[in-house]
């Protein structure tokens, strides 16, 4: 690999990487909704949020042969794109499959934590609707003995 091309592939790898992480964390944290815990869901909240962190500069970056489907493109007809390397038409093909990936995840998780709150909305009518249903719990006296 050339000395000039090595710098785009690394950054296109590098790219790649945390969207896979990115990907690996949204998948996480739909198994955290649906087993309704609590402290993974902020943990993978947290990941998820230093990763897009990560990823922002990336793509606010001129990044070589940013269209992906010409990449695709010159991948199938072998042509090398400039600044990619040999790796390069690999490494963005993947990259565009990852991305609709996570895009794919995103969507998901966004509708698992929709329904996830309309449930929640449920439980929380059914409480104020019977909230006057029953009566304050009574309270002790110092003596152990229950007032009324």
């Amino acid at each position: 690999m050339d000395q000039e091309r090595a710098p785009a592939a690394a950054a296109l790898e590098g790219h790649l990487v945390l969207l896979r992480e990115l990907a690996n964390s949204l998948e996480c944290a739909q198994v955290a909704v649906a087993e309704s815990d609590v402290r993974q869901i902020k943990f993978q909240t947290a990941r998820q949020r230093d990763l897009c962190e990560k990823l922002r500069p990336l793509r606010m970056q001129p990044v070589p042969c940013q269209d992906l489907p010409k990449l695709a493109r010159r991948q199938l007809e072998n042509e090398k794109p400039a600044g990619m390397g040999e790796r390069g038409p690999a490494l963005a093909a993947e990259l565009a499959e990852v991305e609709m990936k996570v895009a794919h995840l995103n969507r998901s998780y966004e509708a698992l934590l929709r329904r996830a709150r309309r449930t929640i909305d449920i439980f929380c009518r059914v409480l104020a609707n019977s909230a006057l249903t029953y009566a304050p719990p009574q309270r002790e006296r110092g003596d152990g003995r229950l007032q009324f």
